[in-house]
């Protein structure tokens, strides 16, 4: 079944856990919480990388890098949930 589209239930189930991770690391930067975010990263980089979206994965990776080197002040104002905005729509597949 690798590499095939994804029925729209589960894709739609997808997407709204994608937003879901969005709002929560969204109110963890909020309230300057470094290990909610991280773990949210990290959660939503391994869904991700399940559904073959490549690029959103590496940007997780490199924010997850960025905020245990420097923290979130490292981020130097960059909003986190609207970095990874990008719809994971097209193209969804699974492994």
């Amino acid at each position: 079944m690798g590499g095939d589209a994804l029925p729209d239930d589960v894709r739609q189930v997808f997407l709204a856990s994608f937003d879901a991770s969005l709002a929560t690391i969204a109110a963890a930067q909020r309230n300057n919480d470094a290990l909610r975010v991280l773990a949210e990263l990290h959660s939503l980089r391994g869904t991700l990388g399940v559904f073959r979206q490549c690029a959103l994965a590496v940007r997780c990776a490199a924010l997850e890098a960025r905020i245990r080197s420097e923290g979130l002040v490292g981020l130097a104002g960059v909003d986190v949930a609207s970095h990874l905005q990008e719809m994971p729509e097209r193209g969804l597949t699974h492994a």
